[in-house]
């Protein structure tokens, strides 16, 4: 299993301070690490409870899985555990991850519709019984391996808007559905209900709509072929941006409504496998500038230098594609550094130019067209709404995955107290603010 090493710190926020205060003094604290210009992230633990509140509030019926995939990190996992969340996983690995909590087998989903061998033999042997399928080889071999599996049929549908289209590569097509469960009926397989994914960063709440309108008639023919399909899954793709854009209460709106028609039976269990939802606003990406380059600074003419209209300024920072910048690859359009220097914002005219990152691969380009007021080396530079995909990392070039600082709002220590209460998962935060984690599972 890969060695997801954490470094984390804990801190709290107090009332009206402001992200730019906040890494500001992070970045000071950073002094006292042993590579004190590295890059680090925060993660704003208060914002990941308020979003479930805002879940719970707006989609009561609908029993959210976590997408492990997201953010596999070991507070994350925790926090979710104690808030009650089930999870979403696609590996043995990440099952095992989740497990180590203390997690119920029951609030497992294994979702990936291309399963190993071995992950099935696995899930058997760990009772994990909730699992997706979209072809008949992989209902033959879940047959052969683990016959008593409670099933989900995934159908395609997605919005080729989004920014990542899943059904492009999962999900059979919807004149296939049937078919597929008559497989299911000769095989004797249980199949409890459908899912779907519309696709993470799409634009279209109306299409959870259409996919929900499709899983009844699913629902209606599958009653005709003698299965009693209980559960229905509308997978992830929710918007993960603040509250305060209001934006997520066009996607609540949108599937209550469908299933208020389609499903008003309270018998029907309703999940969801959210990630980006949870985490997106959570993170801010924080780099720092490593070194600069002036380009057309002027043209000599004898001895004198003539201005020229425009002067690019490039950038290379201590982050890069390889690291915690990766999703710009697939959504350059969400990546708005913000300056930020050690004493104020920095002024003066923006310049146009590129900025890279720190490895050596010619092609670890963070933003290709960028416009901002001239840095130094030393400065830094934000990524707001990074909390989600952009941890895919290497260890390309030697260079470490960054620090993690969790910002922790004074307003929700109490309810953590009673979460962890409520549940075998603790936080250990500790009272110096400061603990190393050896992987995902234990502390140390």
């Amino acid at each position: 299993m890969a060695d997801f090493s954490e470094q984390f710190k804990v801190y709290e926020y107090g009332r009206g301070l402001q992200k730019q205060k906040f890494i500001l003094e992070r970045v000071k604290d950073s002094q006292d690490r042993e590579e004190a210009d590295d890059g680090f992230i925060v993660f704003d633990l208060g914002d990941v409870i308020a979003k479930q509140r805002q879940w719970k509030e707006l989609l009561p019926r609908v029993k959210p899985f976590y997408a492990v995939k997201c953010r596999p990190y070991s507070v994350i996992l925790k926090m979710m555990a104690a808030m009650g969340i089930s999870f979403d996983c696609a590996s043995k690995a990440e099952i095992e991850n989740v497990l180590r909590l203390g997690v119920d087998p029951s609030r497992i989903i294994l979702s990936h519709t291309r399963k190993q061998s071995s992950t099935l033999e696995y899930a058997v042997a760990k009772h994990i019984n909730l699992m997706i399928f979209d072809d008949e080889n992989e209902l033959r071999k879940i047959k052969q391996i683990h016959p008593s599996a409670r099933l989900l049929l995934r159908f395609a549908i997605y919005d080729p808007t989004a920014d990542f289209c899943p059904g492009l590569k999962f999900g059979c097509e919807q004149d296939d559905a049937i078919s597929l469960l008559e497989v299911a009926r000769m095989l004797n397989l249980n199949v409890i209900g459908v899912h779907f994914h519309i696709g993470t960063g799409n634009n279209t709440p109306a299409m959870y709509m259409d996919a929900i309108t499709f899983s009844r008639k699913v629902f209606n023919v599958a009653s005709e072929l003698g299965f009693e399909f209980t559960t229905l899954d509308i997978g992830g793709g929710f918007p993960g941006y603040a509250l305060s854009e209001g934006i997520f209460q066009e996607y609540a709106e949108a599937v209550n409504t469908s299933l208020n028609e389609h499903f008003p039976d309270d018998d029907i269990d309703i999940i969801a496998e959210p990630g980006q939802y949870y985490m997106q606003s959570a993170g801010t990406i924080v780099a720092g500038v490593i070194g600069k380059r002036v380009r057309n600074p002027g043209i000599k003419q004898g001895k004198e230098m003539r201005a020229v209209p425009t002067v690019h300024v490039d950038y290379f920072l201590n982050d890069s594609l390889y690291t915690s910048l990766r999703d710009v690859i697939y959504t350059p359009h969400k990546y708005h550094p913000v300056p930020l220097t050690m004493t104020k914002i920095p002024e003066g005219p923006p310049y146009p130019g590129v900025i890279y990152g720190n490895t050596c691969c010619g092609t670890d380009i963070i933003m290709q067209k960028c416009s901002l007021p001239e840095l130094d080396e030393g400065d830094w530079v934000y990524f707001e709404d990074k909390g989600d995909y952009s941890h895919m990392v290497t260890n390309f070039n030697g260079f470490k995955r960054p620090f993690c600082y969790y910002a922790l709002p004074d307003n929700c220590k109490n309810l953590l107290c009673l979460m962890e209460n409520a549940t075998s998962c603790k936080f250990s935060i500790p009272k110096d603010g400061f603990q190393l984690l050896r992987g995902l599972d234990h502390d140390e």
